[in-house]
């Protein structure tokens, strides 16, 4: 006899909240990444490069100042050398983060495969059988 998936997914409500707890989290932490990138780094030093195209006096000024946007951005995102170990380990989270995100699919897809075609027939036989004449 088979287990069905959706029986075994409705026996282990614990499991399913922490498994929810933790994607929210994960959600929450890529939220902040990404918060972090466009707020933090590319909306300040985009202000700092308008102003010092602003106070520019001739094109030269105006290239220096895109050469140290460029230059902070990279190192502000994590992208330069100085902060690899640190971008290794975030690509190692959001790694981890997609490999969840995979696992957790394919339980729901297998869940929703089941209870559609397996576990709706043996409900029916469940229901269907005469009850024991002491129940």
């Amino acid at each position: 006899m088979t287990l069905c998936f959706a029986v075994l997914l409705q026996s282990c409500p614990g499991v399913l909240h922490q498994c929810h707890i933790l994607a929210s989290e994960m959600v929450h932490f890529i939220h902040q990444m990404q918060y972090y990138i466009t707020f933090e780094v590319l909306e300040c030093s985009w202000d700092e490069l308008w102003n010092k195209v602003q106070q520019a006096q001739d094109l030269d000024h105006i290239i220096t100042a895109h050469e140290v946007f460029l230059d902070t951005i990279i190192s502000r995102c994590l992208l330069d050398s100085n902060s690899r170990s640190l971008l290794n380990q975030l690509r190692a989270i959001f790694n981890q983060i997609i490999e969840f995100q995979s696992a957790q699919d394919s339980l729901y897809r297998s869940a929703l495969r089941s209870s559609a075609c397996g576990c709706s027939t043996t409900s029916r036989r469940r229901r269907g059988r005469p009850r024991a004449s002491g129940a």
